[in-house]
């Protein structure tokens, strides 16, 4: 497998246009029907190589300076990723330890075997200590974890999941380990207009037209993008208040909660332009017992 240039930060390769093109073939194969997450996993990597240069998902400098924190002079930390879109969180992480210093040691469950054997196939190019295991969080044997990790995940449960995922975090972490979070927090769950979807495909075929795309490729990928971009996945808003509950009867003592916005287009679902950018929030939890 072979990198782009912009799918390397510090050291760490993701051969991201090989691993978009896996999922693109096999996500027939490997989603979960039950879960309908088919659309979605076929074509996030996809928008990452073609719209985002590679772009690894937001938040480096959040997790670097956190791993500083938790590495207490060691030379590795134990990484818990609590679910993944593709290979970019894995990635993010990785490169993130790298400027901080240290080595993960990294832990990856999701219920869909697209992203994990995406994961796998990363981790065996890039030569990571990346393990994956098939099934939910709250039913893995995981302890002693320095950090736990979510990154945009709460979305795509109810409100007993994410209190469920909380509660593993805080199981899986050693006294003194932090969940570490990047989630979209709000009262309201924005949805997308069909007619902002068939101009989403319209831009999208526009872009790669501009690239000298072969136009059957570009039928193909726009009809593949415009089914990524209905797909609904959402299990409704996250307020803040219900985060702070669920982490209080986990047992997590909140250590920050602030929002940032993003200054470049980080996620292949928000809309192309600099005034889309989306407040999201940057969370970290400590279990002290």
């Amino acid at each position: 497998m072979t990198a782009n240039p912009t799918d390397t930060v510090g050291s760490i390769a993701e051969p991201l246009e090989d691993l978009a093109w896996f999922a693109f073939r096999h996500a027939d194969r490997f989603c979960d029907t039950e879960t309908g997450c088919r659309d979605y996993h076929r074509f996030w990597s996809m928008l990452r190589h073609l719209d985002l240069d590679g772009r690894m998902p937001r938040g480096l400098e959040f997790f670097s300076r956190n791993f500083q924190t938790l590495s207490r002079g060691g030379d590795t930390i134990r990484v818990l990723l609590a679910g993944a879109a593709d290979s970019g969180l894995a990635t993010l992480i990785a490169t993130a330890a790298e400027m901080a210093g240290v080595t993960p040691s990294m832990l990856l469950v999701d219920r869909c075997q697209t992203p994990l054997r995406q994961n796998q196939r990363l981790a065996d190019h890039a030569g990571l200590d990346l393990q994956v295991r098939q099934g939910r969080l709250d039913e893995m044997d995981a302890e002693n974890r320095d950090a736990v990790v979510t990154h945009n995940v709460m979305g795509f449960n109810s409100d007993s999941g994410r209190a469920a995922i909380l509660h593993a975090a805080a199981r899986a972490l050693r006294p003194g380990g932090r969940l570490l979070s990047i989630e979209f927090l709000s009262e309201t769950r924005p949805s997308r207009a069909p007619e902002e979807t068939a101009q989403l495909r319209r831009q999208f075929e526009v872009r790669q037209r501009a690239k000298g795309m072969d136009e059957a490729l570009i039928a193909t990928l726009s009809e593949a993008a415009e089914a990524y971009w209905v797909l609904n996945l959402s299990r409704g808003p996250y307020p803040e208040d219900r985060l702070r509950a669920h982490l209080s009867a986990a047992g997590l003592h909140l250590v920050d909660l602030s929002y940032h916005r993003d200054t470049q287009r980080a996620s292949p679902r928000s809309r192309p332009g600099p005034s889309n950018g989306r407040t999201h929030a940057y969370i970290v939890a400590e279990r002290r017992d």
